[in-house]
């Protein structure tokens, strides 16, 4: 009982203001004001009260969705309660907050955490919803709501600082995946499309919204309203399949085609140079870097001031690390995230996001964390099925230094094993 509570509380206000033409009073079980964020600058709520001001009494454990609390937060719903999101009005200063943090080109989002103390049994598993978003056709983002928020395989995290700038992020978003929580009635009041999973605990038809796709098991014992762990939303959430999930999601976005898809016909036939930062890339001009069909470099390895030795172009960008200036500079065609760990927000950009979901896979095979290099040219030869003939590795001394843009007397300590990596890029080179 959160923000979604006082989201619904907004839509109930808003369909009094509609009809009566005066803003509404919200006050607690105590006749004492409410105030929430969420209900900021909306026109129908009264802040001041007047003599003859419409008013309403809501405030946790009392709401209309609601018939009663017992022992244990077991909730009783209310099956004839339409949920109704109301519009979360944002600011100008929050409208352009959030254009600032909006991604560019077409994006989803996804949340599937229960956060704060929504129901344990509102989870249906972080492994599902990654198989849903993995090699997605368009970029998928999560909300990280502290810095270092880890963010689930698959998914770019964005650093919101508040809910309210997410709500201007999210109206943006082509789709939002998630549970049935706070971020379902966001969507709702940002009038935006989603697959939401409500597994056993609350019927759809209650508190969630009829233009959403909803996943709800009406098994014996749902809807259940428990908030200690329930045997019976276990049984719910396993019957939803995570194949379901995706093919509901792609149905609403209407794409044929992966981002992996895209990568591979741009990269089909075209000779690639992969350009890494170590400094033996620099013992001598390389003026046949420019010819390549594509270019791909890592990080901080911007070419600038340094043509001669490494080239120009840069058609891909692949990262791990927070986008510079400089390396938005770059104006790559694709941006190939490494940053599985999601510990790096990656900056709105114009440019098309490939969120590489084979870091555990390349490890699993090699025994080891795989570097940024390691895990390209595998993506090259082993997924977008580039010919090794048509690959021009430079700047590859698996370690035996740091990297060019590092300064000469930094101490720099490698965590790949790259006799390893040697052994295992020869390998992809030979066919094996």
């Amino acid at each position: 009982m959160g923000l979604g509570d006082e989201i619904m509380v907004l839509g109930i206000v808003e369909e009094i203001y509609e009809t009566r033409g005066k803003p509404v009073v919200i006050y607690d079980g105590k006749r004492k004001v409410r105030n929430h964020r969420a209900w900021e600058n909306s026109p129908a709520i009264e802040r001041n009260p007047k003599c003859d001001s419409f008013s309403i009494i809501n405030e946790p454990g009392i709401r209309r969705y609601i018939k009663a609390v017992v022992p244990n937060r077991l909730t009783l719903f209310d099956p004839k309660h339409i949920a109704r999101a109301g519009r979360i009005c944002l600011t100008e200063e929050e409208k352009t907050k959030a254009i600032e943090l909006t991604p560019k080109y077409e994006f989803v989002i996804v949340e599937p955490l229960v956060r704060f103390s929504g129901s344990k049994n509102k989870n249906w598993g972080i492994k599902n919803w990654e198989k849903v978003i993995e090699d997605f056709p368009l970029p998928v983002y999560q909300f990280s709501i502290k810095k270092n928020d880890l963010t689930i395989k698959g998914a770019i995290p964005i650093f919101s600082p508040d809910f309210r700038i997410s709500a201007g992020i999210v109206e943006k978003a082509r789709l939002v995946l998630t549970v049935d929580g706070g971020m379902h009635h966001i969507a709702a009041s940002m009038k935006r499309p989603a697959v939401v999973v409500f597994g056993g605990f609350c019927d759809p038809k209650i508190t969630g919204y009829s233009f959403h796709s909803n996943f709800y098991v009406d098994i014996e014992g749902s809807p259940c309203g428990r908030y200690d762990e329930c045997p019976h939303c276990k049984e719910a959430m396993a019957l939803i399949k995570p194949e379901e999930v995706r093919k509901e999601a792609l149905r609403i976005i209407n794409k044929k085609t992966t981002m992996l898809d895209d990568l591979k016909e741009y990269l089909k036939g075209k000779k690639i140079a992969v350009i890494g930062n170590s400094p033996i890339v620099l013992e001598k001009e390389h003026h046949e870097i420019d010819g390549y069909d594509v270019i791909i470099r890592f990080n901080k390895g911007n070419p600038e001031g340094k043509e001669k030795y490494i080239g120009s172009r840069t058609d891909i960008l692949s990262t791990c690390i927070p986008i510079s200036v400089k390396m938005k500079q770059l104006n790559p065609k694709y941006i190939i995230w490494l940053d599985i760990e999601g510990r790096n927000p990656l900056p709105p950009t114009q440019e098309k996001v490939f969120a590489y979901p084979y870091e555990a896979e390349v490890k699993r095979i090699i025994g080891a964390p795989p570097s940024s290099g390691c895990m390209i040219v595998d993506l090259l030869i082993r997924k977008c099925d580039c010919k090794p003939e048509n690959l021009f590795l430079y700047g590859f001394d698996f370690f035996k230094t740091g990297t060019w843009y590092r300064a000469a007397n930094a101490k720099y300590k490698s965590p790949h094993a790259g006799d390893i990596e040697k052994q295992y890029i020869q390998k992809l080179f030979m066919g094996g």
